[in-house]
């Protein structure tokens, strides 16, 4: 089941609106973002929990976020720095053993980190958008699968990856201009994150603040295609914001590795979504960025997996994936947001795995890959967990969530 980007007109309204369900719709994204843009986030004294509470997570959501000191960030592999370009390459890994290693991912998470029965708090018109009836789980309930997994195969055998819009549109999140949901999912121990369009709803210069911030944390956001504005020019400055790609070296200790590369690719109708185009710029096509990478992650990088975070919908990942293909640049997984798309199966092009998994923290994906480094044999399995009411919650995000947002509080 999926929806296509021509489906899909708007990343929080999926339903047409009269007069009458606007006025359902006060605390929504769009009405929201207008007022809750002038907020800044504030800084709390409290002191990180060391006892997990019992109580589980209310299901109001809040109407203002009392930001507090955000809570131990889970240890995972860390993103290895980039040769600079007068450095030699980066060492080449030994060519023999098998490595068995797990990518999990969500998309369009947007600051859903408590559990809501409606979307937004609205009743939902025109019918479910998800299996079941809940709109949103929550982040506790998240955590705790991506922990339990991450237990199951091991921290240093997995990565934890966002495809986009990840901290905007929820009250909750907008109240704290998405510091709840960072300190969120920096506990979780997310490693890397595509730059949605929605991540820049609170201004480029708040975006900006945040992707330095979260350097120090362990997540980064990524986008091999968004530059700064030439000042009263239509014209892209030559520098990116953000990396353009990570690389992390995966696989258990004593033991062979398997090398991946994150590249993150934005879509080019983000002016269009809330982007802010007087001062930053769509620099090239997704394509044409992952063409210029491409030689770099291959040859100087050897990356013998390379994975493309894409925010800009199911329909053009295919294609994505068709031209990159054709032009010789073929990636092995394409993990995708934007459109919302929920996908019982992968898309298949050539040898190129895209997939998507919705919205709001509700599904996890899951590839559980094994690299044979002598013959360069990537083995692929992918599969999808559905995070229900009946999924336990994490206790430790329990108490951050309770301690951070009033309406959390049991």
């Amino acid at each position: 089941m999926w929806l296509s980007q021509s489906d899909y007109s708007h990343a929080i309204m999926p339903f047409p609106l009269d007069e009458k369900s606007m006025k359902k719709l006060i605390g929504s994204n769009l009405l929201w973002s207008g007022l809750l843009i002038l907020l800044s986030a504030c800084a709390g004294a409290a002191s990180t929990p060391t006892h997990p509470p019992t109580a589980t997570l209310s299901p109001t959501r809040a109407l203002s976020a009392t930001p507090s000191s955000p809570p131990t960030r889970t240890t995972v592999p860390s993103a290895t720095p980039s040769p600079e370009p007068t450095l030699i390459p980066r060492p080449t890994l030994a060519d023999e053993g098998l490595v068995d290693f797990s990518i999990l991912h969500i998309n369009d998470f947007h600051g859903q980190v408590l559990f809501h029965e409606t979307e937004f708090g609205v009743p939902p018109e025109g019918g479910d958008r998800f299996p079941g009836d809940i709109s949103a789980t929550g982040a506790a309930r998240l955590a705790f699968f991506v922990k339990s997994y991450r237990e199951k195969v091991g921290a240093e055998s997995m990565l934890l990856l966002d495809a986009g819009d990840l901290i905007q549109a929820s009250p909750d999140a907008n109240d704290s201009q998405g510091q709840v949901v960072l300190d969120v999912i920096n506990q979780i121990g997310f490693q890397a994150g595509m730059a949605g369009n929605h991540e820049f709803f609170f201004g480029e210069s708040r975006f900006l603040e945040i992707a330095e911030q979260q350097k120090a944390g362990g997540f980064q956001f990524l986008a091999a295609n968004i530059s700064a504005r030439k000042p009263n020019s239509s014209r892209c400055q030559p520098n990116l914001i953000l990396p353009p790609y990570l690389i992390f070296d995966l696989g258990k200790d004593p033991g062979p590795k398997v090398r991946v590369a994150v590249i993150g690719l934005a879509n080019q109708s983000y002016p269009e979504w809330g982007f802010d185009n007087e001062s930053l710029c769509i620099s090239s096509s997704p394509l044409a960025a992952l063409k210029e990478y491409y030689p770099k992650l291959k040859d100087q990088e050897f990356a013998d997996i390379i994975v493309v975070l894409s925010h800009q919908g199911y329909d053009e990942d295919m294609a994505l994936a068709k031209a990159a293909t054709q032009q010789n640049t073929p990636v092995d997984l394409i993990i995708g947001g934007h459109s919302h798309t929920y996908l019982d199966q992968p898309g298949l092009v050539g040898a190129t795995y895209i997939v998507q998994v919705g919205e709001y923290g509700k599904r996890v994906g899951i590839f559980d890959l094994t690299f044979n480094r002598a013959t360069k044999k990537l083995d692929v399995a992918w599969k999808t967990e559905d995070i229900k009411t009946s999924t336990p919650e994490d206790p430790q995000t329990v108490q951050f969530l309770q301690t951070a947002l009033p309406a959390a509080q049991p």
